[in-house]
């Protein structure tokens, strides 16, 4: 039940977030984020984020993402592949989260349309 209520508030409180482990497996995406890719909200959680990137994103994503674990990374152009393989721009900041000692174990994430049509 706790989960459930959890879950409830994140997406109510935090329409835009995504949230993803350090092995890039996706914890929490929102209702907005799992619209943008087409993929239902049951569906998204455990799923590799890099299922939403396209191939030849992957480097210049891995980049950014290491980048933003270090509080390095401004937003940045993301172009994110919906379940049908279409493209969607969105402008993507990621946040880490750190334990009381430091170490990274997982990255918030703020995702919105891109506001430049490409």
């Amino acid at each position: 039940m706790f989960l459930a209520t959890h879950a409830e508030v994140l997406l109510r409180e935090l329409k835009n977030s995504l949230v993803i482990d350090r092995e890039g497996k996706v914890v929490f995406a929102s209702s907005f984020f799992c619209d943008l890719v087409h993929i239902d909200f049951k569906k998204a959680g455990g799923k590799s984020f890099f299922d939403f990137i396209f191939p030849e994103d992957t480097e210049t994503v891995t980049t950014q993402l290491e980048d933003s674990k270090r509080r390095q990374a401004s937003p940045f152009l993301l172009k994110l592949k919906r379940s049908d393989g279409a493209p969607v721009w969105t402008e993507f900041q990621g946040f880490p989260i750190e334990s009381a000692s430091g170490e990274v174990y997982a990255m918030t994430a703020v995702v919105t349309l891109a506001s430049i049509a490409r």
